[in-house]
């Protein structure tokens, strides 16, 4: 699930698609062209297109999943870069840069394709999700959590993206 910035438009999974409804309507409206949507929505800076996360159509359902942005008015989708994982989190900064979670870190791809790269390493016993770019830039805010524990054990963070240096907001969710 996401929200717009503008706060009118919030988008979502269903079983079939995404969906997207405008604060003042009644009932939300599938997008054409998003079936096969996984875990992970993000609604772009304008509010006037999404992205998600789908299993690699060349690779089957053992292949790469890709992430794709598709406009919410009409259109086909375009696959913005293929991962290995389906992503953890997924945030669309309004530079375009969008960030998610992959099993070994934190990675961004810009919101006009291209090979995506890793911003953030994990450490081996780590999962990190739901990255979020904090205003001037330079730190990024997601989730930690520890092999052997659930996300509700997992902590609050902060990191550097210039020193490296990481920050915990807040232990244990």
């Amino acid at each position: 699930i996401d929200i717009a910035a503008s706060g009118n438009l919030v988008a979502f999974s269903g079983n079939d698609g995404i969906y997207v409804r405008g604060m003042g309507e009644s009932e939300a409206r599938k997008i054409p062209g998003t079936e096969g949507a996984t875990a992970g929505i993000a609604v772009s800076p304008t509010g006037r297109e999404v992205a998600f996360s789908r299993l690699g159509t060349s690779g089957g359902s053992g292949g790469p999943a890709e992430l794709v942005r598709i406009a919410l008015d009409s259109g086909a989708p375009t696959v913005l870069t293929r991962v290995m994982g389906v992503p953890l989190g997924f945030k669309w900064e309004p530079d375009g840069t969008l960030f998610f979670g992959q099993p070994d870190g934190i990675w961004s791809v810009y919101d006009s394709g291209g090979t995506a790269r890793r911003v953030i390493e994990s450490k081996p016993d780590e999962s990190l999700s739901g990255a979020e770019l904090l205003p001037g830039g330079e730190w990024l805010l997601f989730t930690v959590r520890k092999e052997g524990t659930n996300w509700n054990q997992a902590n609050i963070v902060v990191q550097s993206l210039k020193t490296g240096e990481r920050r915990v907001l807040r232990s244990g969710g």
